[in-house]
């Protein structure tokens, strides 16, 4: 099976459609392991704070039986992250490199508060210098579907922090292939990756009011910046300034007709 068609490049977009056998929604029946994965990014070591909070969805056909098969899977979606897995129809994503990252995975099976699986950490060989970042907020959505881009079938990972030598008025066509790239791989490693190949799993949509599971077939990227207010630095300075008026207040406004 294909990983992926050529990228496509129309109206400041870059898209993929990657190739996969028919499917239809997937329940999340007893014998499916739901694996979900919290991929937290920092810039310094330890971390002041965390640029940004990911999730990654697989339904996983067979089982991960061990505490081994939960770590290989949790590395494989680290490697996916950290720029050392090159996807079908891709290149590695690379704009992680420079940053910490944790990987947490759970059983969606499990009851809450849920037990962390599996937990893997990367270790950059530097990290980002902040001088040279731009503002955390900034970031490039990856956007993907299954069928059809409804509310239900839909998801989106924010990928960001950037330099500033990236921060131009739109995206650049090298970055959304970059981050095109992340989808590729996210895409590749549930179908074929270390801890996933074997076990029939595949990249979802998980739709919480429907307990769905939508196979992902459709991923985009376009040259529009997102702003993320939950990501703004922590406020470490501020000017201010007063006046003194002409009179003190309150004063009466004028009759209203």
């Amino acid at each position: 099976m294909e990983a992926s068609q050529p990228l496509v490049k129309s109206l400041g977009e870059v898209v993929a459609t990657p190739v996969r056998e028919p499917d239809i929604r997937v329940t999340s029946a007893a014998q499916l392991c739901r694996f979900l994965v919290e991929i937290q990014l920092a810039s310094t070591d330890p971390p002041e704070d965390y640029l940004a909070t990911s999730v990654f969805f697989a339904n996983v056909g067979g089982s991960l039986t061990s505490s081994s098969d939960w770590t290989t899977a949790a590395t494989t979606v680290l490697h996916a992250f950290s720029g050392g897995y090159t996807p079908s129809g891709g290149s590695p994503f690379l704009l992680y490199r420079a940053a910490g990252i944790t990987v947490k995975g759970y059983d969606l099976a499990d009851a809450k508060p849920r037990p962390v699986r599996a937990l893997v950490n990367y270790v950059p060989p530097g990290y980002m210098v902040p001088g040279n970042m731009a503002p955390n907020e900034l970031a490039v959505p990856l956007r993907f579907y299954s069928q059809r881009n409804t509310k239900d079938q839909r998801g989106r990972i924010y990928v960001g922090a950037w330099q500033r030598s990236q921060a131009y008025r739109t995206v650049q066509s090298t970055d959304m292939t970059s981050v095109l790239n992340l989808g590729l791989a996210l895409f590749d490693i549930a179908v074929h990756g270390s801890g996933f190949g074997t076990l029939g799993s595949t990249w979802c949509v998980w739709s919480r009011k429907l307990n769905l599971f939508w196979p992902i077939d459709h991923m985009w990227v376009n040259d529009q910046w997102a702003h993320m207010e939950s990501r703004e630095h922590i406020e470490t300075a501020r000017d201010t300034a007063t006046g003194v008026p002409v009179t003190t207040g309150p004063i009466s406004g004028p009759t209203i007709p």
